[in-house]
This record gives structure tokens, sequence and C-alpha cells, in this order.
């Protein structure tokens, strides 16, 4: 799913779920889904008459290392 950043006329930045389009009468930019606000000082260069900025999102996964084993927990047939 494409994810586009836009900011409203008031400087709110949101995030889309698809290709928003400007509703100028509003001072809104609307997809028709529900966008997530973000914090308004994040993109700075990004204004209301910027075009929506295509952004994709990259899991972070940090692995936490399996305790050693004991031999208290080790199975013996």
């Amino acid at each position: 799913m494409p994810l586009y950043l836009a900011r409203d006329k008031d400087g709110g930045l949101r995030l889309h779920p698809g290709l928003p389009r400007r509703n100028a009468e509003l001072g809104l930019w609307e997809t028709g889904d529900e966008a997530t606000l973000l914090p308004a000082s994040s993109f700075p260069g990004l204004t209301w008459e910027s075009r929506p900025l295509p952004v994709g999102l990259v899991p972070h996964v940090r692995t936490v290392p399996a305790p050693p084993l004991s031999s208290a927990s080790v199975f013996h047939a």
C-alpha cells in the first residue's frame, strides 16, 4: 500500500494511505480514508503548496539473543 505525506493549509502534517487530493475549500489533503497526524515539525520543507510526498515504512527489527542453555534446561531421553 503506497503511503503519502501531505501538509494541510493550517500546517498539520498527515500520513495518508493513498495519494491524497487537495481540497482547497477546506485547506486539507484528502483520500476518503483516515490519515495519521504526525508532529508538525517533521519534514519542514513540505508545505501546503508541495505535492504529496511518497514514503515507505521500513520495519526495524531488533533481535534479542537467546539465553544460554544450562544443563538443567537440556532434555535427556
